[in-house]
Parts: structure tokens; sequence; C-alpha cells
């Protein structure tokens, strides 16, 4: 517990940096100025707190080794490719959550990762941007079963469509991507 104890943004990122950064991490619950994590939360619902990068980075750290949530609503929290990618490092170690919201449409973490298994993930017309593209690329990475990717009318721009592309690198199941509403083959982009 650090609520009430003075530390600055510069302390809470740092502990939550140690604590995405440490293997032998295991704080899965945190109260602090803005939020907490209890032993019994499945849900978290914190939309629009005003959460800032060292805050997000500390819920990121906890999260890794968290077992119990869920469900998690972080939009309208201004989250940007940085904390995106704290986050989506927790979720390699998380066995837990299912869904996480960062811009008003919720991810389906265990099909993104590939373990409920779905041939095609049709995410498009949902508002992403590049913070949901970090965790969508980091997550199919390793991504076995899905073949088609849709996030057509999105705002994940240049940035979040980079990140796609490089997991084309090692996702080997993708068969077509679809970023501007024309499906793209994969096969084709490889040559």
């Amino acid at each position: 517990n650090v609520r009430g104890h003075n530390i600055d943004e510069q302390g809470i990122q740092a502990l939550g940096m140690a604590l995405l950064t440490n293997a032998l991490s295991s704080l899965a619950y945190v109260a602090c100025n803005k939020f907490s994590v209890q032993e019994s939360d499945t849900t978290l619902n914190w939309a629009a707190q005003g959460l800032n990068a060292a805050d997000v980075t500390l819920l990121s750290g906890v999260l890794k080794a968290n077992t119990k949530v869920q469900s998690m609503n972080l939009s309208g929290n201004g989250i940007r490719k940085q904390e995106a990618g704290y986050i989506s490092e927790a979720l390699k170690f998380n066995t837990s959550l299912k869904k996480i919201n960062l811009d008003e449409q919720p991810l389906e973490i265990k099909q993104l990762k590939g373990e409920e298994p779905v041939e095609s993930i049709d995410l498009s017309d949902k508002c992403l941007n590049v913070a949901s593209a970090v965790i969508i690329s980091s997550l199919l990475a390793s991504n076995t079963v899905t073949k088609v990717l849709k996030l057509a009318g999105d705002d994940i721009g240049s940035e979040g469509a980079e990140l796609i592309g490089k997991v084309l690198k090692t996702n080997t199941s993708l068969t077509s991507i679809n970023l501007d509403g024309r499906s793209l083959q994969i096969k084709q982009l490889k040559g």
C-alpha cells in the first residue's frame, strides 16, 4: 500500500518498471492515490480517471502477476504507445485477463493470444487507436490459429499499421489482413 506516502510520479513509474522487469515479481495487488487493485477484484473500471503514464506502468506491473482480474477498462485515459507496450508486456504473463478496453472497444485477450481459437478477428470500425494496435500486435505474434484480421475503419494510423506489419514476420497463421477495407493476402505481401 503506497497510498498517502507522498511518492511522486517518478517513484510510481520506477516501482511499476521494477515489477515489470523482475522475473520474480509476484505483487498482484496494490493501493495508491489514484487506484487500487484488491485481492477480490475481477473487474477494474477506470475509464476516464486521469491515469498518467506512471499509473499505467504501476498497474501493468501488478497486472503481470495478478490472477483474479478478468476485465479491465482504461478507455478515456489517453494511453499512449509506450504505456500500451507495458500493458502488453504484462499480458504475456497474465493468465486471467479476458478483456481489456483502451479506447471504447474491449479486446478479447484469449482470442488474440490464440487460447480461444477463432479463424477470424473482426475489429473493423471500432475506433481503435495505436494503443490497441500495440496490444493486438503483441498478442498476435504468438497466435497460431487466427487466419484473418480485420481493422478497417479504425484509427491505428501508420504507426499502428507498422506494428501489425511486424507481426507478419513471426505469425505464420495469418493469411489475410484488412486495414483499409481491402483484404491483403499475406502470401502476396511476403512475395
